[in-house]
């Protein structure tokens, strides 16, 4: 019998929370911009952005609003446990 090892760490619930929210926003940011995309290709039939940069967008958004919600998280926890 083998141990299965996990590759990652098990993520705290801080951790859960920050990409969850992350998630939500990379998803919004790609239906905006393919809704933005749609309906510039219904007025002016052509694309306005190509579907890689969509998926790029999203991406990017995700993963930066998942660093940026971690740091927010991290500060608050900073400032809450400092002395004054």
């Amino acid at each position: 019998m083998s141990t299965c090892r996990s590759f990652f760490k098990k993520m705290n619930q801080k951790e859960i929370a920050s990409w969850t929210k992350a998630a939500v926003t990379g998803f919004y940011a790609m239906v905006l911009l393919l809704s933005a995309d749609l309906a510039y290709g219904v007025l002016y039939e052509r694309e306005l952005v190509s579907k890689s940069a969509v998926l790029w967008t999203g991406m990017g958004a995700a993963f930066g609003s998942d660093l940026l919600y971690r740091w927010i998280s991290a500060a608050r926890a900073n400032k809450e446990n400092k002395p004054s």
